[in-house]
């Protein structure tokens, strides 16, 4: 099983340092896409010991010790339907629904809807 990623920063050299400290983790970077401002690289390693965080009703499951992320062009669709780091960074998590990024976002444990960045 593998675990997903998302490295997120404005400025190239501070994800520079992200990546080599990820890469130091056993984490191959798969793509970097730039959106605005900031600048994400996806990453992806064989999975190590998930930690499962009890759910709550206005808390999103996170299934992994890591918030992760995924992208649909990343080109590997075992990514499981979870709650995951928002690839737009607009909110703190968005859901993912195993093939696609949905509407269903959350910050700060309160859930809403807003349509993803295509």
């Amino acid at each position: 099983m593998l675990e997903y990623a998302a490295l997120t920063s404005s400025d190239p050299a501070d994800l520079a340092r992200q990546m080599t400290e990820r890469s130091a983790q056993g984490w191959e970077i798969l793509q970097i896409v730039t959106s605005g401002t900031n600048i994400t690289a996806f990453a992806r390693r064989a999975a190590v010991t998930a930690q499962v965080v009890t759910p709550t009703v206005s808390t999103p499951v996170v299934t992994s010790a890591v918030f992760t992320s995924v992208a649909s062009s990343v080109g590997d669709a075992a990514a499981p339907a979870n709650w995951y780091a928002d690839p737009a960074g607009r909110f703190e998590l968005r859901y993912w629904n195993g093939s696609a990024w949905t509407e269903h976002v959350s910050r700060n444990g309160q859930q809403s809807v807003d349509p993803p960045v295509a």
